[in-house]
């Protein structure tokens, strides 16, 4: 019975850490640590669609709402999509990313060097923490395109 507790604990911290691979750092705000994560679907796949993940990771003491809106552009076609205004509470210590969290979209087109050359773009209009209980506004991403 212990050897099954022991590797049912190994096998879901590997998980854990497995799946914060390839996030890359986009912004600290306040006590929270804001990743990005450009890939494929289908990872063996590359004519599957790319997807945007976030991860947002609380390493203070305080319970946050993490309020953002995402947009994705194609300039080519004109092709816009908005996530719409999303509030994602993160308790003290917390983890929130990828698809687990509902987390991850849909990016225009199947080439990720579109995204790395210009040709299509994702950005956050608004990206602010706030204090879950008094909704107080702490800190405010200067990397949003108003």
């Amino acid at each position: 019975m212990k050897k099954l507790v022991l590797i049912i604990a190994i096998a879901i911290a590997s998980l854990a850490a497995f799946g914060q691979n390839g996030y890359v750092d986009f912004e600290t705000l306040g006590d929270i640590q804001i990743k990005t994560k450009l890939a494929h679907a289908k990872a063996k796949d590359a004519s599957s669609p790319i997807e945007l993940s976030l991860f947002f990771q609380n390493t203070g003491t305080t319970e946050v709402i993490v309020c953002y809106e995402l947009y994705i552009e194609d300039e080519e076609s004109g092709e816009i999509r908005h996530s719409g205004h999303k509030k994602i509470k993160v308790r003290p210590g917390q983890k929130q990313m990828g698809k687990i969290s509902n987390l991850t979209y849909e990016l225009v087109g199947t080439k990720i060097e579109d995204y790395t050359n210009g040709k299509k773009r994702w950005y956050f209009k608004s990206l602010q923490i706030k204090d879950a209980v008094t909704d107080e506004v702490i800190a405010t991403s200067s990397k949003t395109e108003e």
